[in-house]
């Protein structure tokens, strides 16, 4: 019985993106794989990385779940997807896409929908994607923002703790210092 190669895993890095080696994608492992999307935004990372154009992409595709981790359905995701203007990647709209069928997808007879695993295949526009991407970014932004400067009661507690040489007081400490110092 032959083996299958082993192939180097690379940790990840502090964000959170894997490290691909090239024999991941040369024995055929990349089950996410379709073609027209991922060789090219493979093509526009390598270009990144050399300081070169990027090449054109019309259409973000997404591999949404469709199943709870217990294997129920559960349309959730998809629900969500379809607020940010996601549609799905059917047999009849594959090739106007531009897209060759998913290299290990499989076609849903029922609905037409292209799915791997627990995941249906889906896709937007181009703008919809970068619509998306600056909302988030946004909403980071925000988020940050109103962490770094915190509630008046946190700002109240750093100086209470600063007071009683403690770096973390919870809310109830806080609030009986705060107290005390008014009846003092």
């Amino acid at each position: 019985m032959a083996k299958d190669p082993l192939i180097s895993a690379a940790d990840r890095s502090p964000f959170g993106a894997a490290q691909d080696t090239s024999g991941f994608f040369e024995t055929g492992q990349d089950v996410t794989y379709v073609g027209g999307y991922s060789n090219v935004r493979r093509e526009n990372a390598q270009r990144l990385a050399r300081g070169e154009k990027q090449l054109p992409v019309k259409y973000r595709l997404h591999w949404a779940r469709a199943m709870t981790p217990a294997g129920k359905p559960d349309g959730q995701d998809l629900a969500s997807h379809r607020a940010r203007g996601y549609d799905f990647v059917t047999k009849d709209n594959i090739a106007s896409l531009g897209f060759d069928a998913p290299a290990s997808g499989q076609l849903d007879p029922t609905t037409g929908r292209y799915t791997c695993g627990d995941t249906v295949l889906m896709y937007c526009t181009r703008e919809v994607a970068a619509r998306n991407e600056n909302v988030l970014r946004r909403a980071t932004e925000d988020r940050s923002t109103a962490d770094a400067t915190g509630s008046a009661l946190a700002q109240e507690g750093a100086k209470v703790g600063q007071s009683l040489g403690q770096d973390m007081l919870t809310e109830s400490t806080v609030k009986q210092e705060v107290l005390n110092r008014a009846v003092k």
